[in-house]
Order: C-alpha cells, then sequence, then structure tokens
C-alpha cells in the first residue's frame, strides 16, 4: 500500500478553523479527550494549536492542512509525554498515513527528546464514555488483551474454549492460568445419617475460593452402603431405628461405587492438597478412603492434611498414620488458607501453625 504524501510543519493561524471543523465532525471528535466531545470557541482552539502546546505538529497533505499531532503533558522528570494525532480528512483513513504520521512524532519523542515513555489515552477514555463504562483499556494486539482479561479470572470460574484459538491463548489457559493457585480436594467421609453434614468445609471452600485457589468435594453421605459402620442403614436393618424411604424426602441415594467415583474425581481434578475432615466414628473409613488414593498421593507427592473433631482431640493418634502429612488442631480458616499460598508458591510450610 503506497502511502499518501505528507509533511509535518509548525502550526500557523491558518490552521485554526479547519481544525476546528474537524473537531465538530462526531466521527472525528469520538477518538479525542473529554474536552473535544462538546463545542470548542475558536480562542480555545487557538490557544491549544499555537500557545499551550508543547510539540505540535501539523499535517499538511497536497499543499492542505488536513489534521494536528505532536506530544502533550509532559513530565521531565520522569521522562514522559503523551501523543495525539487528529487525522480531519477521514478519506485518507486506512491508508497508511496516520501509522506513519505516528511513528515519526515517536521516533522524534525517542531518539531526539529522550523520552523514556509516550502514552496516549484518548481513545480508552471515550470508548469508556460512549459505553457509559468507569474505565476502558486499550491494547497492541489481540494476545495482550486476551491475556489481561484472563487475569481477571477466579478460581471456580470457567472458560469455553476451542483448542485452536488465536496465537498462544489455549496455551497460556492451559500451562500458565491452570497453575495459578493450587487444587484443594476435601474428603468427608461420611455416611448416611451418621453426621451432619460440616459447615466448615464449605467455609472453607469459600476462603480459599477468595485466595484465587481451585476447590472441589468428595462427598462420601450419599452413598447406599454403611461401610460396616453403625450407620442410620444398619440401625434400621436392626430396628434400631424406624425404617425410611429417603426418596419420599427428596433424597437419592448414589448407586454407584465410591471408589470408581473417587478415582475419577481424583484423575479429572487432579488435587495439590488433599484434606481430611473426621470425627471419630469416621476415622476409619477416611483412611480406607485415603489409602485407596495412596498411588496417586505417593506419585504426585501431594501432602495430606487431616483436621476436624477427631485430629484436634487426639492429634497423635492422627498423625501416627503415615499417609497423614499434617493434623490441623482446632480451627482452621487461616491455617489451611496460609498452607496453600506456601504450595503455590512452592515454598516450606512447616511453619504454618493455628
Amino acid at each position: 500500500m503506497k502511502i499518501p504524501a505528507y509533511r509535518l510543519r509548525p502550526p500557523t493561524r491558518s490552521d485554526v478553523q479547519p481544525y476546528g471543523q474537524f473537531l465538530s465532525d462526531k466521527n472525528i471528535s469520538i477518538w479525542l479527550e473529554d474536552a473535544c466531545q462538546k463545542p470548542l470557541s475558536e480562542t480555545a482552539i487557538e490557544d491549544f494549536i499555537l500557545r499551550s502546546g508543547w510539540c505540535h505538529w501539523a499535517i499538511e497533505y497536497d499543499g492542505q492542512f488536513c489534521g494536528l499531532t505532536g506530544l502533550d503533558d509532559p513530565d521531565l522528570s520522569r521522562g514522559q509525554a503523551r501523543f495525539f494525532i487528529v487525522l480531519g480528512m477521514t478519506d485518507l483513513w486506512d491508508q497508511g498515513m496516520g501509522t506513519a504520521v505516528t511513528q515519526q512524532v515517536l521516533d522524534y519523542g525517542f531518539k531526539v527528546l529522550q523520552l523514556r515513555k509516550i502514552v496516549s489515552d484518548y481513545l480508552e477514555t471515550n470508548i469508556a464514555s460512549l459505553e457509559e463504562g468507569v474505565g476502558a483499556a486499550a491494547y497492541g494486539s489481540g494476545m495482550a488483551a486476551i491475556s489481561a482479561i484472563l487475569t481477571l479470572l477466579k478460581s471456580g470460574e470457567h472458560i469455553i474454549s476451542n483448542y485452536n484459538v488465536y496465537g498462544g491463548t489455549f496455551r497460556l489457559i492451559d500451562k500458565i492460568l491452570l497453575n495459578m493457585g493450587i487444587k484443594v480436594l476435601f474428603i468427608y467421609p461420611n455416611t448416611f445419617g451418621m453426621n451432619m453434614l460440616p459447615p466448615a468445609i464449605a467455609l472453607f471452600s469459600a476462603i480459599l475460593k477468595q485466595k484465587g485457589h481451585d476447590v472441589s468435594l468428595f462427598d462420601a453421605t450419599y452413598y447406599s452402603i454403611d461401610y460396616g459402620l453403625d450407620s442410620d442403614g444398619t440401625k434400621a436393618a436392626r430396628l434400631n431405628v424406624v425404617p425410611f424411604e429417603t426418596e419420599s424426602l427428596g433424597i437419592k441415594m448414589r448407586e454407584t461405587d465410591w471408589r470408581e467415583d473417587l478415582d475419577s474425581q481424583i484423575n479429572s481434578f487432579n488435587p495439590d492438597l488433599i484434606a481430611l475432615s473426621t470425627t471419630e466414628d469416621m476415622w476409619n473409613l477416611g483412611l480406607k478412603m485415603l489409602e485407596h488414593i495412596k498411588g496417586y498421593i505417593s506419585r504426585n507427592k501431594v501432602p495430606v492434611l487431616a483436621g476436624g473433631v477427631f485430629p484436634t482431640f487426639a492429634p497423635e493418634i492422627v498423625i501416627r498414620e503415615p499417609i497423614i502429612d499434617m493434623v490441623c488442631v482446632g480451627e482452621g480458616e487461616n491455617a489451611i488458607v496460609d498452607l496453600a499460598d506456601k504450595i503455590s508458591r512452592g515454598e516450606n510450610y512447616y511453619n504454618v501453625t493455628n
């Protein structure tokens, strides 16, 4: 594409009127700062072009004034200035002239004036204003914009993406963002009717997600098996409690094997930390579940944390088990976040306390 021949020259008094006409065109002023979104007096325009500007140049094409460009708002202590360009002849748009002018002005700023940073935020300000937003961000490439948007996502939020997306987007999602924060799997080895669902797990889950970690739960409560424990299923068979149908209460028991379901969840979630919440009567079942996934724990060197009523009152019994790495005694809201953060950063977590 051949770029229209142009030249940059110092602005003159004769440029004031045509520049005012350019600003009155909404298709042009939309790209400029807020002050240009309303009518400006000829005096204000003259003052901007000829007196208040720092480095201003008129853009001339075929002997005619067709725009204004330059550097404003200098902060020489920081080596910074703001770039602007107004190309008023719209038939010259998309001809490469704007890019050429921009490059020439930036070269002057960096090479001659020795600036370290040149910014331009008029576009962002006006796009936000038009969309009634609080702000906007413009980027030099699609990949930069995608990266910025993806970093706004939090743990637990989802992305639907084709693997064949632009550039390295898929690799960014799959190899980098998925490694931010860790994955924590809570295991609750309950049997139906044995214990109530613990609110602590819900609390821990919310706190961890707020800190950028991902959380999943394996809850054994609604599997139709008593695991050999004295659950309501066994008690009903012995007539120790009145038999009842769970479906009449809107509760449907699982008919799948907990081992297969636990394997499936482990393989799909790939936890970095496993947290077991248990009471005394659930302890043996909890150990049974941990032993079932021992291969994954050993192969991936995943730490195992035990907490809850039983580990709090009998930590010396719990920590004897080789598969248990840590015991949380008492409240664990701060401890589990501190632990997850240290694991995420690859730091030593042996000094985490609660």
